[in-house]
């Protein structure tokens, strides 16, 4: 452990006394403790239910045209079924009671993670020095800079999105969305509970320069997570909460917009609508056939066509209102889709057993849905990723989806029973859980662990470093 200046002896004491003072309301406690789960939860609520909800009402079916023209929960043969709701619904019920048995269960873990050590900080410099220097030199070698401006319509801005992917390759992305990441959190942390200039400069480093490099990736929502985790950590840690919270709730909503901007280039030229994200594997040639031709039929059903999957951006209010309405699209919009799928059509994709297994499948639920979605030259690559739950349904009905619920339950109970604010180690894994929880709203079981923001990147350093430090358990 290190002494006030964080550079020499242990001082447990004056770690933890920089947390003295702050509220400690049942409340307060309740809320760091479950503040994954929380964020799980109401992400989950906010980008999925709501729109689901929306949907069977005049507003959200305007509301989803500006996705999919042509789109209609009607055309859902099965959207008003006791299936459709008990899916929407299932999180709620089954998560929250197996987290809390597992935070008990686990609650020796809160003790362990309060023993560990800060950072001294000649350490963090040199490793954030190193990140900093790996992540910028693999976005030069990729070209990311060029190919963030080069595109002149949504399209080509598409494609170099994905270029940039390939060319920069898996470690470079969790070097910058996950260890990188986790690094500028600890900095906030330490900033928040100390009156220390070191870390309030370090801090201000952090957030510009890594507001640059997630710009550089072409991708709106790293950056909004980002801010939005800055959020998390002030409204948790910090002693005066209002000023630093309503300028990162404005940096947020900013940076939605201005990149939603630079990405979808407002012009005159109507393009598809579409929303990508890079996959994690990409298709064979026979899964790329298949998925084609299964999409079309589906796309037949659902009444959405090539030619009615055209708006027109002709304007900055066009723009804004498409980027608005992505907030509710985005992961609301794939969920009929998926029931309707593979409620008719069960293991159509595979099973649980053969994904875990990295066995070659018929095709990818994301993928599949993504085609059905969308008739554009992005069919068969482009994603609609879903939770946990639902991407088990698709896999392997009910049994699948109570599979990977469970299984994310206990990863959140874990983290709950991590949680805490001893320390700035404990209280930055606490926010990282909640990012975690973020993750585990949209994504299927794997994702918000070994994907390049999996939290198995910064916990793998974070384990050696208890090893090292020889931290007792319990």
């Amino acid at each position: 452990m290190l002494n006030s200046l964080g550079d020499a002896r242990p001082d447990k004491a004056g770690i933890r006394a920089a947390y003295v003072g702050r509220p400690k309301e049942p409340w307060v406690s309740a809320l760091r403790t479950y503040i994954a789960l929380l964020v799980f939860l109401g992400s989950y609520l906010v980008l999925t239910v709501v729109g689901n909800l929306l949907y069977f009402t005049n507003v959200g079916e305007v509301m989803g045209k500006t996705a999919i023209v042509g789109f209609d929960i009607r055309n859902f043969s099965r959207a008003r079924s006791p299936g459709y709701w008990a899916l929407l619904f299932l999180p709620f019920v089954v998560a929250p009671p197996i987290v809390i048995f597992v935070r008990r269960l686990a609650a020796k873990m809160g003790g362990y993670v309060a023993a560990l050590p800060s950072l001294s900080r000649p350490a963090y410099c040199l490793l954030l020095g190193l990140l900093y220097a790996y992540a910028l030199f693999s976005l030069w070698n990729a070209d990311a800079a060029r190919l963030l401006l080069r595109p002149a319509d949504y399209i080509s801005a598409l494609d170099s999105r994905f270029q940039l992917m390939e060319a920069l390759g898996f470690w470079p992305q969790v070097t910058i969305k996950s260890l990188l990441f986790t690094l500028s959190i600890y900095g906030m942390v330490e900033a928040t509970s100390r009156n220390d200039y070191f870390w309030s400069i370090l801090t201000a480093f952090n957030l510009i320069a890594m507001s640059i490099i997630l710009i550089l990736l072409n991708m709106k929502w790293p950056l909004v997570l980002f801010y939005a985790a800055n959020l998390a950590t002030i409204m948790l840690f910090a002693k005066r909460k209002i000023v630093p919270g309503l300028l990162f709730t404005s940096l947020a909503l900013v940076s939605y917009f201005s990149v939603s901007l630079l990405l979808l280039r407002a012009s005159s030229t109507p393009v598809v609508v579409t929303r990508i994200e890079s996959a994690p594997v990409s298709p064979t040639s026979e899964q790329f056939n298949r998925t084609l031709a299964e999409a079309k039929i589906w796309r037949e059903q659902f009444g959405t066509s090539a030619e009615t999957a055209e708006v027109s951006r002709e304007s900055f209010s066009n723009v804004l209102t498409l980027s608005a309405g992505a907030i509710v699209n985005r992961m609301a919009q794939p969920f009929p889709y998926y029931y309707e799928i593979f409620s008719k059509s069960e293991g159509k994709c595979g099973s649980l057993e053969t994904r875990i297994l990295r066995q070659r499948s018929p095709c990818q639920p994301s993928n599949l849905v993504y085609a059905a979605m969308f008739d554009d030259r992005f069919s068969g690559v482009g994603t609609a990723p879903q939770g946990p739950h639902v991407t088990g349904f698709a896999l392997q009905g009910w049994l699948g989806a109570i599979i990977e619920l469970v299984c994310t339950s206990i990863v959140l109970g874990l983290f709950a029973a991590a949680s805490g604010d001893e320390g700035t180690m404990q209280a930055t894994i606490t926010v990282m859980g909640a990012v975690t929880g973020y993750f585990f709203s949209q994504l299927p079981f794997e994702g918000p662990l070994i994907y390049d923001h999996g939290a198995f990147w910064w916990m793998i350093p974070l384990l050696l470093y208890a090893a090292w430090k020889r931290v007792p358990l319990g």
